[in-house]
């Protein structure tokens, strides 16, 4: 690396950590009041940027655990057949941002600091993943539970596994 003389050579910063959970909770904080607040995005931008940082913030999450993530039966199955199964919410995605954008983080509140630990919250009430086959996918998707919780599911969802039940996914013990 070239430097000027009499000036120290400045090494590019790398980071091989990523976000920690506290720094992904309040980028979401600032990508919200970003779109409601100050009307510098769109509700697309915003929802585009809120989803990957959950699905970070619950990998990350994951990452930290010992437990591995639970499987289907059929998935347990197709793993050992050489089939690679997909890691699927419980709570969709899709719920848990609606939920950040309309009702955790809202657009009158500005004092971002105090709304990470209440994003954070709900991030970590909301992490249940689980192995499940392409098939048992389609099925959530072909009930219209692919995005959203059943009729009546609503926050703090009390029942996290019910698409899996009315999908008759069985998750092993």
């Amino acid at each position: 690396m070239a430097t000027k003389k009499n000036q120290p050579a400045i090494k590019p910063f790398k980071s091989y950590e990523g976000l920690t959970l506290e720094g992904i909770a309040a980028q979401i904080v600032h990508s919200v009041l970003v779109w409601k607040t100050h009307e510098l995005s769109t509700r697309n931008d915003c929802q585009l940027v809120v989803n990957n940082l959950i699905r970070s913030y619950h990998a990350r999450l994951a990452a930290r655990s010992k437990d591995p993530l639970p499987s289907s039966k059929k998935a347990i199955t197709e793993r050992k057949r050489g089939n690679k199964p997909i890691v699927e919410h419980a709570i969709p995605v899709a719920c848990i941002m609606k939920h950040l954008l309309e009702k955790t983080v809202k657009g009158d509140f500005v004092d971002g600091p105090a709304l990470i630990p209440k994003v954070m919250k709900v991030l970590d009430a909301t992490a249940l993943r689980a192995w499940v086959t392409k098939s048992e996918h389609n099925a959530l998707r072909n009930l219209g539970l692919e995005c959203c919780m059943p009729e009546g599911h609503k926050h703090p969802w009390p029942d996290r596994w019910a698409r899996y039940r009315i999908a008759k996914i069985e998750l092993a013990s």
